[in-house]
């Protein structure tokens, strides 16, 4: 399900997730109405359900509505799309038991791409406490091997957790 207050990019958004998985999406603009949609589905049982949901609308923002539906079915993946590139955001998201945060920016075919990896991943984040970790404390020796529009790749020979939210600084650092 594609919650968005915009329709245009609910039913967009909506629209390549169906050509992508081939079974039909619900999408709503009205998060008051996507909640009683998911205690419909949520009394069902029958499937997981997948929320994609925007962050920041006028009747209640992403994380709020999380929260509301959270409640309803443990059994649910809640990805959160924003605008807005907030740190503060992005762990409450995580702490919270939010399973991906995605920027809008980073266009459709990211976002599909990564939501297709949250649908067909059979060991699931979890909702334990995701830290968030400057990469410098963390990660010593990494190498950036790719740079692209809200995202970054790092090699190094720590492990870092996959769940883990990493900030970089942008303060000298001779990894550049």
């Amino acid at each position: 399900m594609v919650i968005d207050d915009c329709y245009e990019t609910a039913k967009l958004l909506a629209t390549s997730l169906q050509n992508t998985f081939s079974f039909h999406i619900k999408y709503h603009t009205n998060p008051f109405k996507a909640i009683e949609d998911i205690k419909t589905l949520a009394l069902l049982g029958d499937d997981k359900l997948y929320i994609i949901c925007d962050y920041m609308m006028p009747q209640m923002d992403g994380i709020e509505l999380y929260d509301e539906i959270s409640i309803l079915d443990k059994n649910i993946s809640f990805i959160l799309l924003t605008n807005e590139n907030d740190s503060q955001v992005i762990e409450e998201a995580a702490r919270k038991g939010i399973d991906l945060f995605l920027l809008k920016q980073q266009g459709f075919d990211v976002i599909i791409n990564q939501i297709n990896k949250i649908i067909n991943d059979d060991s699931p984040l979890g909702h334990e406490l995701i830290e968030v970790f400057e990469v410098t404390d963390i990660v010593r020796g990494f190498k950036i091997v790719e740079k692209g529009f809200g995202h970054l790749k790092l090699i190094s020979k720590e492990e870092v957790p996959r769940n883990a939210i990493i900030k970089i600084g942008t303060g000298s650092n001779d990894n550049d």
